[in-house]
């Protein structure tokens, strides 16, 4: 069985829009936040936070997303 790996993606906000509006999401668009020190004043439906992977990692993490 050959393995399969993951497309490594820029860390684009027009990129993610794109990828959005292929699962059918319309009406959004993603946007870069600097700093969460500051408080956000639009509607926020949520967060991709993008993360280097490193192979020898050990540890798994779950996402829980809350309403």
């Amino acid at each position: 069985m050959v393995q399969e790996e993951w497309l490594e993606l820029e860390s684009d906000p027009g990129l993610f829009t794109l990828l959005l509006e292929d699962f059918g999401v319309k009406g959004v668009q993603v946007e870069e936040i600097y700093d969460l020190s500051k408080p956000i004043t639009e509607l926020v439906y949520g967060f991709i936070f993008l993360f280097r992977w490193h192979e020898d990692s050990k540890k798994v993490y779950i996402f829980v997303l809350l309403p």
